[in-house]
């Protein structure tokens, strides 16, 4: 048995012992002490840059005296890990031999070997370059000092050397000398033992071998573990894994006489057969270190790991056990083949399990499974290793299948094939978390739908219940939608292989609907438990907590809401159920606590209560280490997650909530009724904004139709088919209106809102500005309904430094006056409000806009007009889309109370004019300042510091942010080809015009010969007409569509927009049966409208089908708010593949006997104003 060991680092700061410490910290049972840690745990750390040098200088008695208890701690806990027969790495300086007189005894005391490793760095350049990357070693507070390298000086002058410690002149113990900067160790004195030997091979060999990819002078600038940090590693074995090399063995080994095929080359068979096993090894080394050329590589191996290495986030490193001199011809073999990895790791065989958790590794691949087995005997269950991939070759063809942690392959494509369920798309499990407008910590979720189906009535065939489609959109859809919305983006859904629902077509179906896809390949014989463990593994599991969800659970958003706010944060839904009712029971005490959890348990005591666990559980972050450890518990695969729960509840706190809300699981069709029923309501929510043709009220129209049931009102004498026509102050037509509309939330912005207006006729302002909100008010409150009230800056008369939601309002005008009554009208009568309070809006909604301060400015630019604005009033100019997504915001979390909304940067008209001339590129010599006289008093200067976190949290854009958006909305060329009326302009450009435009180039670029051109109305049409004229071919109007279906682009949903196409789009059989038609449509998003219209093409008869699309490929998602930013694309951003391939594959995707676009050349060409901005970022281009 060894003795243990204690390694004292010695050296000057900035040397890299820290990182030479770290290095053979994975040696088992070894524990390591910083004294770094230590000083900050006794608060002996200087408390400013000031005192840092100072601190840090040891000719400072005040020095000396903190290291006597720092050093006195170390002792201590080096005392107390000999006593529990653990090996110790203290990472201190020990300049001095009084420091290391603590350690000497206790070595002795116990048994163990003293190793003095000592960080040496001769460039003393590198060192300051070191000190000012990093600043002193033990207080951040002293980081780019230059003082610190004057400490390094003094500590070098006074340093006691270690040989001449009497421990060493006694010849006790051995020292090492580490070149940090050439990577060179350096032995002064070796007592030659077993523990010195572990150390030496550590330092030499159990770190990353320099390579292209991999250069040591970046372990020195960055520990091991900021380099793997959100990395999915995987670690490969070499030899019989990468290599194939017992054909060669067998050669070798043959000329001992033998006749030995590939698979009698192991050890065990040749020393049955009489080879002496030095003879063995002598022919073994002779095959591993054959040239490279003449060691052959595992079939497939380089074509996926280029794949692998694709990966986003992979790195890939090998874990080796080879003899010494064997580790230089793996260099030599790699760089022959030009395999380019992470780094190699050489190690003993009873050391890979530490090396495997130094480097995080998610998946392991070995073809020795006698390492696999103590993997899994010394885990139980491997922990942070996803999967154990065991390698089978012509060495271990015999071996029997370990576990179920283990998968087993034959070649390297089964070994991608397990790879790639793990990680889809080229994203790794664990992926990085999207930014959501609230930068809160965002959760994990998993969702659990591996079961192996279900046949509901009238589906005719198993499917898994998740894909249980209501109204056009599955389960699992609705769940994540749900969860995203409540910024929970982190989400893994664990699916099943085993069954004939888990067919491709089903998992392919998951696969669009979550990134994040885990395979239970073992469902059939697992529960749920199983599942939970294989997405807990994907889990780091000290971030933040983590929702459970079973994947045949539907719930609404208050359920979530009550869940992801209780006061408690390890907890689990249950539902009140009469006793004898199937499921899991749940017994709690009288405050909620969770007592007892499982099928059989029986209800005891006054204090108890008898409830079904519902299928949703969160466990705290606090908790979440004890439950995945309970979860990796064997016994539980084959079990559901309530015998964890009965376990877990023992160890920490489980709470059980049932909420007033709204959920169920899906176990029988009376089960998907009551579903049927909560999904209704969900999709009957509506919201009503009343001034919806106003400036705000489009905006907030156009943008949350996309996600919301929106319904507009408008009071003007102007028709507008879209919105509702009501007078606010009308209360009789008013209520009959809402109660129509029957809306969950109001958004408030009609208004009159110019100033001057309001004080010069102020019985009109009082008249719509208040009367009309107190009958909003009114019906809101009878009708528990929620308010979102559009306030203004002006209720502040702009005097003071800045204005918080709790400073005092006072108007200096009378619209001012008319908001500020409101709010007190809303705060005294309602419940559920929002007050927003936005300062001056600029920004794009279309080319119908009214005349707002943005559009002025440009029109007199372009006309070259000087224009004069006042340049004494601050202004704090806020984009009307940032505005809205606030609201959007606020809808979904379910905001209350009131909130300043504007940016931090204030601008006078004048300033802001020429940032507008600045931007758009125009004379800002034509801007003239001025003192503006008004009819009503303005409020001088409104800065915001809001109190309320949800506003610090939001991003607003800066002006110059703001303005290049709207340049980008303004110019928006996929505006010219789909959502812009024909009779509009886009920037100056005439819709009608460029659309017949675009069709002439296409007839031009990509003729073919039929018998009718057809366009899919509205937006094709224009496209359609401009290729008839071109081609000479005759246009027939041969697919019509209703009039009044709204545009289904604004379903984000594809399913729901298919059905929502196929009611809208109806073919004229007559027109279309037994003709060649040319369909031209605008434009390719998700491709639904296109498939639906090429299907009843075929369903009337039509004979061949070719499409053309007048615009170019549309790949890349709009960021600029005219189109949603995750709109589901056909065409993906990162698609290879040239023009021609992805026309060819969509004509075969469609069905159609060739399909065209636009090249972007013809396209841009087709402009008549091309000397003004146009914005083509969709179509992969950039800015005209």
């Amino acid at each position: 048995m060894l003795n243990n060991f204690i390694v004292i680092m010695s050296g000057y700061t900035a040397t890299g012992k820290s990182t030479l410490s770290k290095r053979i910290s994975h040696i088992p049972n070894t524990e390591i002490f910083h004294s770094a840690i230590i000083r900050r745990e006794l608060n002996l750390t200087p408390k400013n840059k000031k005192e840092a040098d100072k601190f840090f200088d040891y000719r400072n008695g005040l020095r000396k005296e903190t290291d006597k208890r720092v050093y006195k701690k170390l002792a201590e806990m080096t005392e107390n890990s000999l006593q529990e027969g653990k090996n110790v790495i203290l990472d201190a300086g020990y300049f001095f031999g009084w420091q290391r007189e603590m350690i000497y005894p206790l070595a002795e005391k116990f048994g163990a070997e003293v190793i003095v490793l000592r960080a040496v760095c001769p460039n003393e350049e590198i060192i300051k370059i070191r000190l000012k990357l990093r600043g002193e070693n033990y207080n951040e507070s002293a980081l780019n000092e230059t003082p610190s390298w004057n400490t390094y000086l003094a500590t070098k002058e006074i340093t006691e050397e270690v040989e001449k410690d009497n421990y060493f002149k006694n010849s006790q113990g051995s020292i090492y000398e580490f070149d940090t900067l050439q990577n060179k160790l350096n032995i002064c004195m070796n007592k030659n033992t077993n523990n010195a030997a572990r150390i030496k091979k550590a330092l030499q060999y159990g770190f990353f071998k320099q390579n292209k990819n991999f250069n040591l002078e970046a372990i020195e600038k960055k520990e091991l573990s900021q380099m793997i940090k959100n990395q999915f590693v995987i670690a490969i074995d070499f030899d019989g894994v990468i290599t194939s090399p017992f054909k060669l063995k067998a050669k070798y080994l043959n000329e001992l006489g033998l006749n030995l095929k590939e698979d009698q080359c192991q050890r065990k068979d040749c020393l049955k057969r009489g080879i002496k096993l030095e003879d063995y090894k002598k022919k073994s080394i002779q095959a591993y270190t054959s040239p490279p050329q003449n060691l052959p590589l595992q079939e497939d191996f380089c074509e996926i790991l280029d794949k692998i290495k694709n990966i986003e986030n992979s790195k890939i490193f090998i874990v080796t056990s080879r003899y010494d001199q064997m580790v230089k011809h793996l260099e030599e073999y790699l760089k022959y083949h030009k395999i380019k990895i992470g780094g190699v790791i050489n190690t003993n065989k009873s050391e890979k399990l530490s090396i495997l958790k130094m480097i995080n590794a998610k998946i392991f691949i070995d073809d020795d499974i006698e390492i696999l087995k103590q993997i899994i005997d010394e885990e139980s269950s491997p922990s942070k290793i996803d999967k154990l991939i065991f390698y089978k070759n012509a060495g271990n063809k015999s071996e029997q299948k370990l576990s179920t942690f283990v998968e087993e392959v034959n070649n390297w494509s089964e070994v991608w094939q397990r790879i790639n369920y793990k990680i889809v798309k080229g994203k790794s499990l664990k992926k990085i978390m999207k930014k959501s407008p609230l930068m809160n910590k965002n959760k994990n979720a998993i969702i659990l739908a591996a079961g192996l189906g279900t046949r509901m009535e009238g589906k005719g065939k198993i499917i898994p219940k998740c894909l249980i489609e209501i109204n056009n959109k599955t389960l699992l859809e609705r769940k994540i939608e749900l969860l995203k919305k409540n910024k929970i983006e982190d989400i893994s859904v664990v699916i099943g292989s085993k069954g004939e629902c888990w067919n491709q077509k089903n998992v392919d179906k998951i696969r669009k609907i979550c990134d994040n896809l885990i395979i239970n390949f073992d469902n059939n014989i697992t529960n749920n438990t199983y599942s939970l463990l294989l997405g807990l593994r994907e889990i780091p599991g000290t971030e933040s907590d983590i929702l459970i969800i079973d994947g045949d659970l539907i719930f609404d958003a208050k359920t979530l809401k009550e869940i992801l706010s209780h006061e408690n944060k390890t907890i689990i839904l249950s539902e009140k159920q009469n006793v004898g009712a199937p499921g899991n029971r749940v017994m709690i005490d009288t405050y909620g606590k969770v007592l007892e959890v499982g099928r059989e348990i029986n209800v005891g005591g006054n204090n108890s209560q008898m409830l079904i666990y519902s299928g949703i559980m969160q466990i705290a972050q606090k908790d979440f280490k004890k439950f995945k450890e309970e979860c990796k518990k064997e016994e539980y695969y084959n079990k559901d997650t309530g015998l964890v729960l009965n376990e877990c509840c023992k160890q920490f706190p489980i709470y059980s909530i049932t909420p007033d809300s709204k959920w169920a699981n899906i176990n029988n069709p009376s089960d998907l009724k009551k579903i049927e029923e909560i999904i209704a309501e969900k999709d009957k929510e509506n919201i009503l904004v009343t001034g919806a043709s106003g400036f705000l009220g489009k905006k907030i129209f156009d943008k949350m139709s996309k996600e919301h049931n929106i319904y507009g009102t408008y009071s003007s004498n102007k028709k507008s088919g879209e919105f509702i026509k009501v007078d606010i102050t009308d209360r009789t037509s008013l209520k009959n209106t809402i109660k129509k509309v029957n809306p969950k939330i109001i958004i408030h912005t009609a208004a009159i809102c110019n100033a001057d207006f309001c004080e010069e006729n102020r019985e009109i302002a009082h008249e719509v500005n208040v009367n009309g909100t107190q009958n909003i008010i009114d019906i809101c409150k009878e009708q528990k309904i929620k308010l979102i009230f559009l306030s203004s800056d002006y209720i502040y008369e702009g005097e003071r430094e800045f204005y918080e939601e709790s400073s005092l309002a006072c108007p200096v005008n009378y619209y001012g006056e008319t908001k500020l009554l409101c709010e007190k009208m809303i705060k005294n009568q309602l419940k559920d409000f929002i007050i927003l309070r936005p300062t001056i809006l600029y920004g794009f909604n279309g080319p119908e806009d009214k005349t707002t301060y943005v559009n002025k400015v440009l029109k007199k630019l372009k006309n070259k007009e000087e224009i004069f604005v006042d340049n004494f009033t601050m202004k704090y100019p806020l984009l009307i889309d940032d505005l809205v997504d606030f609201i959007e915001l606020s809808v979904l979390e379910e905001y209350t109370g009131d909130f300043n909304i504007g940016p931090s940067q204030g601008y006078t008209r004048y300033e802001w004019a020429r940032k507008i001339a600045e931007i758009f590129e125009l004379d800002s010599r034509l801007i003239k300042p001025e003192k503006s006289q008004n009819i009503a008093k303005k409020p001088q200067n409104v800065l915001y510091k809001s109190e309320k976190s949800e506003v610090h949290q939001f991003k607003i854009k800066n002006l110059e942010e703001g303005l290049k958006m709207m340049q980008k909305q303004r110019g928006c060329m996929f505006s010219l080809i789909y959502n812009s009326r024909p009779d509009k302009k886009v920037n100056d450009e005439s819709v009608a015009l460029f659309r017949i435009e675009v069709g002439k180039k296409l007839a031009k670029d990509f003729f073919v010969k039929a018998e009718k051109v057809i366009g899919i109305p509205d937006s094709g049409i224009y496209g359609a007409l401009g290729y008839a004229e071109e081609s000479k071919i005759p246009i027939h109007f041969g697919i019509v569509k209703d009039e009044y279906s709204r545009r289904t682009l604004i379903n984000s949903n594809p399913q729901l927009r298919s059905e929502k196409v196929r009611e809208k789009l109806t073919v004229v059989p007559e027109v279309v049966r037994g003709q060649d038609i040319i369909l031209v449509d605008e434009a390719i998003l998700s491709g639904k409208t296109l498939k639906v219209a090429i299907e009843k093409l075929r369903e009337a008869g039509a004979g061949k089908i070719h499409v053309r699309i007048p615009s170019p490929i549309m790949s890349k998602n709009c960021n600029n708010n005219i189109l949603k930013r995750d709109a589901a694309l056909l065409v993906k951003e990162d698609i290879q593949e040239s023009k021609a391939q992805v026309e060819e594959k969509l004509a075969e995707y469609f069905g159609v006997e060739s399909l065209r676009f636009l090249s972007l050349e013809s396209f841009l060409e087709s402009l008549q104003n091309k000397q003004n901005y146009f914005c083509f970022e969709c179509f992969k281009g950039k800015d005209l």
